[in-house]
């Protein structure tokens, strides 16, 4: 696996995304719309997959990386 880190790499960009969405985004939730939240929630959750799917594939659970990939 050539980047065996990769889910902590992506870890670190989701925190870096709650610090750098903060002021415009998550300080004024009640302000923005349904879409702006429905495209911040997948942004959100593609973000977990990739971190599922990285740390999965370093711990040898090779089942549960494929399951997690599929649609």
């Amino acid at each position: 696996m050539p980047f065996r880190k990769a889910w902590l790499y992506v870890l670190a960009l989701l925190a870096l995304t709650f610090v750098a969405f903060w002021p415009g985004y998550f300080a004024e939730l009640q302000a923005e719309t349904m879409a702006h939240h429905a495209h911040a929630a997948s942004a959100i959750l593609w973000m977990i997959l990739a971190i599922a799917q990285s740390w999965t594939a370093h711990h040898n659970q090779l089942a549960l990386h494929r399951k997690t990939g599929l649609r």
